[in-house]
């Protein structure tokens, strides 16, 4: 069955976000342009995209890693007290890079990456140790790591 009106067509929006909180509503319209109102919904309660009571870190940190000396897999954690670009990288003591965990933007906040004890390619690596290295804009943080098999 062919769309009718427009149906087939999709709609985006940008929208700049003042300091209150934003609300909205959704209208569906028939054929007819007869329309269904559904009461407005509080969608985004703070405009920083950080849940409300939920505070930004106040510096750049990387760790723990859980658990340290790891086996199998071990989660990375960090934190960015700003949003930006961000590479948090896995690198052999000669520094060799090993394996690329996260590279890109990431919003202000918590963050964590799992890494399996691999490399780029998928090869389990050998028992040793490894730095995971986070690098930001504004400074690079290194931590150690025990991979023990």
């Amino acid at each position: 069955m062919p769309a009718v009106g427009n149906a087939g067509m999709a709609f985006s929006w940008t929208l700049t976000v003042p300091s209150d909180p934003v609300y909205w509503s959704v209208q569906t319209i028939d054929g007819a342009h007869l329309g269904s109102f559904f009461p407005p919904e509080n969608v985004i309660g703070s405009p920083t995209g950080v849940a409300e009571g939920t505070a930004l870190p106040t510096e750049v940190a990387l760790g723990p890693v859980t658990p340290n000396p790891v086996r199998h897999s071990t989660r990375i954690t960090f934190a960015l007290p700003f949003p930006g670009v961000v590479t948090l990288d896995i690198f052999d003591v000669s520094g060799r890079l090993m394996k690329s965990l996260a590279r890109g933007f990431h919003e202000a906040g918590n963050h964590s990456e799992l890494w399996n004890a691999t490399d780029d390619s998928g090869a389990r690596l050998p028992a040793g140790v490894y730095l995971a290295r986070l690098k930001t804009a504004a400074e690079t943080r290194t931590l150690k790591i025990v991979l023990a098999r």
